[in-house]
């Protein structure tokens, strides 16, 4: 051609540099070469990049888990909206609106699930989870200060629990005590008025004096 003819029978002015820039690029070698222009070689090598980059994904086999198995409440975004979340690797994650907040497991990821048993199947599937929703931060708030609220009751209640209970302990106690002391205080008394009866001397009957022996 009138290029070939133009440029072509031109050696390089520095062979060096090609092999320096081209390296086993055989676009870049033959372009740099041939023309004896560095940029044009460059160009064609990225452009050589360019199309087996494309090529590779091009003839790739994706592995999908399918769509996410759940359903898509008031208020709730899959983040980022554009990304991929269906590819193996691909990890799909759910946010709600600034005036509310997620609830439930809003991260799922895409991963193989092999059976070691039949080493040659396997499938992929999303990770297990919760259906993930949406609270308004409003009502978020009004749980929160209701929690802290029964929590403080929830402990004055058991501390005042704890307190009768050790009250009742005591006043057992003290019942106990007391009929110990009453009874220990009857059975002192029954045996001081048999003692004073035993000593008391016995007074004689006209009756007793007839039949007593005489002197």
């Amino acid at each position: 051609s009138i290029a070939t003819l133009s440029y072509g029978l031109q050696c390089p002015d520095d062979p060096g540099s090609v092999l320096t820039e081209c390296g086993d690029s055989v676009a870049c070698l033959y372009d740099y070469a041939l023309l004896n222009s560095k940029i044009l070689g460059q160009e064609e090598q990225d452009a050589w990049n360019m199309f087996t980059t494309d090529r590779a994904l091009a003839i790739r086999q994706y592995n999908s888990c399918g769509a996410i198995n759940i359903e898509y409440p008031e208020y709730m975004m899959k983040t980022p909206a554009l990304s991929s979340g269906y590819l193996q690797g691909d990890v799909a994650r759910f946010e709600c609106y600034q005036s509310h907040w997620v609830k439930g497991d809003h991260e799922y990821k895409c991963g193989i699930v092999v059976d070691y048993n039949r080493p040659n199947e396997y499938r992929f599937e999303w990770n297990k989870g919760s259906q993930p929703w949406c609270r308004s931060r409003i009502k978020e708030n009004y749980f929160k200060w209701l929690a802290v609220i029964f929590g403080f009751v929830g402990i004055i209640i058991v501390i005042l629990l704890i307190f009768l209970v050790f009250w009742c302990i005591k006043q057992k106690k003290r019942q106990e005590s007391r009929n110990y002391g009453g009874t220990a205080a009857y059975s002192n008394n029954a045996f001081q008025n048999q003692a004073y009866e035993t000593k008391q001397p016995r007074t004689l009957s006209v009756g007793d004096l007839s039949n007593a022996p005489g002197l």
